[in-house]
C-alpha cells in the first residue's frame, strides 16, 4: 500500500524532467503492466458473469480475508479489480506525460496481448469470464484518457486490425440465445460499442 502511494506521489510531480526520468530511466510502465498481466492470469477462467458483476473492489479498501471468500477465486478477482482501480487513480493523478504513456502501455502490453485473445475465443466457456472481467473493468474507468483508450481497444483504433473485429464480435454475441452470453456482454460494453 505504501509503495503504491509512493508511486502516486512520484508520478504526480509537476516537473517535466521528473516525468521524463520516470518514463525513460525506470521500469515503471513495464512493472505496472506486469502486475496487471499477472493478476489477470490468476483469474478464474470459468465463472458466472453475475458473480463477477457482484464483486466490490476498490484500491485501498480491500478487507476480504482468504477465509472469508464467498466463492473460489474471489481473492484473485478482488486483487485484479483493485489493481485496475489503482491504475485508474494513477492515471488521474500522474503528470500528463506519464498518464498518456501509461494508458498506451496498458493497452499495448495488457489489453491487446492478454485480454483480446481471450475475448475473441470461439468457445462460450472460454470467452464468458474475460467478457465479464472487461465489463467490470469498464465500471472503474473514470478518467478521460483511460476511457478513450478502452474505447480505442474495443474498436481497434490506431493499431493494425485483426481479421476479427473485437467490437463486431462483442455485438454479435448479444444476439446469442444463451443467457450466459447475454450476461457476459452487458450494457457497459454495448454502450461503448454503439457510441
Amino acid at each position: 500500500m505504501k509503495c503504491c502511494e509512493g508511486l502516486i506521489l512520484l508520478t504526480s510531480l509537476p516537473e517535466d524532467a521528473a516525468a521524463t526520468a520516470i518514463l525513460d530511466h525506470t521500469k515503471f510502465l513495464h512493472e505496472i503492466t506486469t502486475w496487471l498481466n499477472t493478476a489477470y492470469n490468476h483469474l478464474p477462467r470459468s465463472i458466472d458473469p453475475a458473480v463477477v458483476d457482484g464483486v466490490e473492489a476498490r484500491w485501498g479498501i480491500d478487507h476480504i480475508k482468504m477465509s472469508e471468500a464467498a466463492f473460489p477465486g474471489q481473492r484473485h478477482i478482488v486483487n485484479f479489480l483493485s489493481l485496475f482501480d489503482y491504475c485508474n487513480i494513477l492515471i488521474k493523478e500522474a503528470h500528463s506525460k506519464i498518464s498518456k504513456a501509461l494508458v498506451l502501455a496498458i493497452r499495448k502490453q495488457f489489453l491487446e496481448p492478454a485480454m483480446k485473445p481471450d475475448l475473441l475465443k470461439d468457445s462460450e466457456e472460454q470467452f464468458i469470464a474475460p467478457s465479464a472481467y472487461l465489463a467490470k473493468v469498464l465500471q472503474f474507468v473514470n478518467t478521460d484518457l483511460l476511457n478513450q483508450e478502452m474505447s480505442n481497444f474495443i474498436f481497434e483504433v490506431d493499431l493494425e486490425s485483426d481479421l476479427r473485429s473485437l467490437s463486431r464480435t462483442l455485438i454479435e454475441r448479444c444476439d446469442d440465445p444463451s443467457e450466459m452470453v447475454g450476461t457476459a456482454v452487458p450494457s457497459s460494453i454495448l454502450y461503448i460499442c454503439t457510441q
